[in-house]
């Protein structure tokens, strides 16, 4: 119990400086805009993905990548594997470099 006053004392204090609870108001009304306003993608038809004929269910990878990072760059060879290897897996890749 001593912990949960500790916390309330501590979060007084925190939202004591105007700037601290600016930041909080800045954050719940960006939540609030994330939730209301920003919708969900549609979601893909088969014909996006190609031919998966004969595929009972599929699974999308979604890979984000740079292409000056060395690690994204070692994995493409190996999502090449898996797209060989769970043919009705779908790769989707996405360039984050802007």
């Amino acid at each position: 119990m001593a912990n949960l006053g500790n916390a309330y004392k501590a979060t007084r204090e925190f939202l004591a400086e105007p700037f601290n609870r600016f930041l909080v108001l800045l954050l719940l009304v960006a939540a609030a805009y994330s939730f209301t306003f920003v919708s969900s993608p549609e979601p893909a038809s088969p014909q996006q993905y190609g031919n998966l004929q004969g595929c009972n269910s599929t699974a999308t990878v979604h890979f984000f990548y740079h292409p000056a990072c060395p690690h994204c760059r070692q994995q493409m060879p190996e999502n090449q594997k898996l797209a060989e290897e769970f043919p009705c897996a779908v790769f989707k890749y996405y360039d984050v470099s802007g």
